[in-house]
């Protein structure tokens, strides 16, 4: 038999072995290359049932974790709905219903209450408990339930993980994959949508949720080994997404799965490995089996905290094994951030990478601490970008990118990108004592340097005497327009240069010079040109550089090309600050739900002093967690920067808001000075900002200034607006609080 073509249409045995051979090496690598394992498609792997402890305690080994009844399709309605509540369990006094409004084309869940939803917004409302009529009506197709997961004690009887976005079937996969691996029997269910996934555990009994996330936290981290484009967003993904439950709130929900209608049309119903729904959902939800309480808790009691930032080590290797080897050399670009070359790269290496370029977030634990909703807040901040052949990191990760290349085999070789700029002529007119001279030559042989000194040990004398050193323009970014006064005042005095060489931007001033300038970060983040604006420099200074996590200076910060000299000379680049939290206390919570200022625990021990207490700069030049930053000129101690210690005596009235207008010091019985907070509300009189007002200060303003150069309130008042103060009161204050060397 002949085709048209005249060739005959079968092929010989041999030809097609060879073609299945070379189709079987083509998906090995494929397979490969995602990090999925082809012994998983057809017979998946036993569940390893690790020994978790001396007696013999594992997950599944309990003897007192009875299995549930075996059933099928043709098992009744009863068994069916018991089954499912023994593995879906969470409240039963409150349930969640999904709704739709083919008016508006909007959808949502809320908690089911008496008298349906009309009755939703009374202050009255009593809410319907989950019975099996109502998981009846879910599994029939009636009604959409929602579990709350979090029990009223803090706990949860099973551990979800969402997946979205297209590329839910390798991540949902890979972190199934994690939770075999440590001896849980964990089950994919297709979501509501069909574009994403749930990977739900389940628990013989109550555990706490913080063991239970931690546990989730921990098999995404190792997921992420043989999964490298898993989004560090899955930590946000977990359910129960709370430690504690928030005050006023069942907290999160998640939809139940096995839902009449969707199941017919493919949705909510629970993949095999092939991620083909089971024939019998009912017959594989009773195989499953819970793990055991006390294994649980000894899993979570062996696990820490997920690794990140320079200080721990963040590499893993991959639970399967050795996993892919990176190649003998990465290469990678130092400009405004580091761009590594990611492609060859392992899964291992590249979540490796990401993590050490991410924080957490402090503000998460805080609302979490306090029961608040952590709704739209990330638990983990990410200070790196990717692209499809890069991972961008922060310029000042450099010398821990190099050894956690070392640490995974290889070696990360980084080329400087040189950008032309201008050679000024500057001299220091100033002579810099002991202390500034160490500082100064310590500084002077690194790109990256951080200085840390306490105020008036004359670090903005050190910038000076570093721009007179490398004679290339420089861009000094403040975050404050009194700061920047006090730049151009310094500049002016310590290299001679004239007020008009000295370009400013921002503060109602826009023209930058070219040899000196000074900056506010708040109006360059707001330029579309920043890169053509920034390129021309090649030396910056980030003065109060410990507020560089902000969003205005990375933005202002991160994209600008990295300047270098064409002699070839070292540049100072961006460099890491301490983690945030360190020598501060995180912001404390209002009873109303608004942040309140961060008060820094070393603040008053300092201002107890009589007088001020001048410490040796210490010189920070290896990068450390936490922000962007150069040259520290302000005080490691917290976000409040006082102009300069104060070492007058008190008054009469034994006050002297010397820490700022928010603080008033005073003698106590015993004769030595405390700092005390008082109003911070401008236009409110407190007994404190009265007190403050009657030594010639006002509270309401960022630190402390004469009355005298204040403005009337009648005068800058407006209906509806604070209190307002002029040009005149911030140079008011650089002359009075800011004097002596900087």
């Amino acid at each position: 038999m002949t085709d048209r073509s005249g060739q005959s249409p079968l092929r010989s045995r041999d030809d097609l072995e060879r073609e299945i051979d070379s189709l079987r090496a083509e998906n090995a690598r494929l397979r490969e290359m995602i990090g999925t394992r082809a012994d998983n498609v057809d017979t998946p792997p036993p569940p390893w049932t690790p020994e978790l402890a001396a007696g013999g305690t594992t997950l599944f080994g309990d003897g007192d974790i009875a299995p549930l009844p075996k059933l099928d399709a043709r098992s009744s309605a009863r068994a069916k709905i018991g089954v499912f509540r023994a593995l879906f369990c969470g409240r039963d006094d409150v349930y969640a219903t999904r709704w739709d409004n083919s008016r508006t084309g909007k959808s949502g869940w809320s908690p089911a209450v008496v008298g349906g939803p009309a009755n939703a917004r009374k202050p009255d409302r009593a809410y319907l408990p989950l019975t099996d009529e109502v998981i009846e009506a879910h599994l029939s197709g009636r009604i959409h339930v929602g579990l709350y997961p979090l029990l009223l004690n803090d706990s949860c009887r099973m551990l979800a993980c969402d997946f979205d976005g297209p590329t839910w079937p390798l991540d949902a996969r890979a972190y199934q994959d994690a939770a075999r691996a440590l001896g849980f029997d964990a089950a994919l269910e297709r979501s509501r949508s069909g574009n994403g996934a749930h990977v739900w555990i389940f628990f013989a009994g109550p555990v706490a949720a913080s063991a239970a996330r931690r546990i989730g936290a921990h098999l995404v981290r190792e997921a992420m080994t043989v999964r490298a484009e898993l989004d560090l967003a899955s930590y946000d993904r977990l359910l129960p997404a709370q430690d504690f439950l928030p005050k006023g709130s069942f907290g999160n929900l998640i939809a139940l799965p096995l839902q009449g209608t969707c199941r017919k049309g493919g949705t909510t119903v629970f993949l095999d490995d092939s991620l083909a729904p089971h024939d019998d959902q009912f017959a594989f939800l009773s195989g499953l089996q819970g793990a055991s309480v006390s294994g649980v808790n000894l899993v979570a009691q062996q696990l820490r905290e997920v690794a990140t930032g320079p200080v721990e080590s963040t590499y893993r290797r991959p639970f399967r094994g050795d996993g892919p080897k990176p190649p003998d050399k990465i290469l990678a670009v130092a400009g405004a951030m580091l761009a590594i070359d990611r492609i060859g790269l392992p899964p291992a290496l590249v979540s490796a990478l990401k993590h050490l370029a991410s924080l957490h977030n402090p503000e998460y634990y805080e609302k979490e601490r306090l029961r608040l909703s952590t709704w739209n807040t990330p638990r983990l901040i990410r200070c790196y970008e990717e692209s499809i052949d890069q991972l961008l990191l922060p310029r000042g990760l450099r010398e821990a990118a190099v050894s956690l290349a070392v640490e995974a085999g290889s070696h990360l070789e980084v080329r400087e990108t040189a950008w032309a700029s201008r050679t000024i002529e500057v001299q220091l007119g100033a002579v810099l004592d002991a202390d500034q001279q160490v500082a100064f030559d310590e500084l002077r042989r690194h790109e990256l340097g951080v200085l840390v000194a306490p105020p008036g040990t004359g670090k903005t004398v050190v910038g000076c005497a570093l721009i007179a050193q490398r004679t290339t323009s420089t861009l000094v970014l403040v975050d404050r327009q009194p700061l920047a006064e006090q730049w151009r005042e310094r500049l002016q005095e310590h290299l001679g240069l004239k007020r008009r060489q000295i370009g400013t931007l921002g503060g109602g001033a826009g023209r930058l010079r070219g040899v000196v300038d000074v900056a506010m970060v708040q109006s360059l983040a707001r330029r579309e040109d920043i890169r053509e604006l920034t390129s021309g420099y090649g030396f910056v200074i980030v003065d109060e550089c410990h507020r560089a996590p902000r969003g205005a200076i990375f933005t202002g910060w991160d994209e600008r090309p990295t300047s270098g000299r064409r002699d070839g000379r070292k540049k100072l680049g961006a460099a890491r600050l301490p983690r945030w939290g360190e020598g501060r206390e995180q912001p404390r919570q209002r009873r109303d739900g608004r942040r309140q200022r961060a008060v820094p625990a070393s603040k008053a021990d300092r201002c107890r002093e009589t007088e001020p207490v001048v410490e040796a700069p210490r010189l920070v030049t290896s990068p450390e967690p936490g922000g962007y930053g150069l040259l520290w000129c302000s005080n490691l101690l917290g976000v409040w920067r006082p102009s300069r210690s104060f070492s007058g005596d008190l008054d009469d009235r034994g006050q002297l808001a010397c820490c700022g207008a928010n603080w008033r010091c005073h003698r106590g019985k015993a004769g030595h000075r405390s700092c005390q907070p008082v109003s911070g509300q401008r236009g409110k009189r407190s007994g404190g900002a009265r007190r403050v007002r009657a030594i010639g200060l006002r509270a309401g303003a960022p630190s402390a200034v004469a009355a005298g150069a204040w403005r009337s309130r009648r005068s800058t008042r407006r209906p509806g607006k604070p209190a307002t103060w002029g040009r005149a009161a911030a140079n008011t204050q650089v002359r009075l609080m800011g004097g002596g060397r900087r």
